[in-house]
């Protein structure tokens, strides 16, 4: 659907104002999409999926390759 996006804005607004346009709105609707999950995203994984969020923690926590990565340690514990 994006790609039909792209050529009716090259269509309607012409094909430099339209490939502008359609780069800003598609990072912008990304950029909402990724901070409306950091906001509501953990209150809902953990209200709706605690089982399979302590399954995937202790998966993590097993994984030998994941134990000196920085960014495993930072979220040790996504529940507390």
């Amino acid at each position: 659907m994006l790609h039909l996006q792209n050529i009716l804005a090259g269509a309607l607004f012409g094909q430099w104002a339209g490939f502008f346009m359609a780069c800003v709105l598609s990072a912008t609707g990304a950029t909402m999409c990724y901070l409306l999950s950091m906001l509501c995203g953990k209150s809902y994984i953990l209200k709706y999926f605690p089982d399979k969020l302590s399954f995937m923690q202790k998966k993590v926590n097993k994984d030998p390759k994941i134990q000196g990565c920085p960014e495993a340690t930072a979220h040790d514990n996504i529940a507390s």
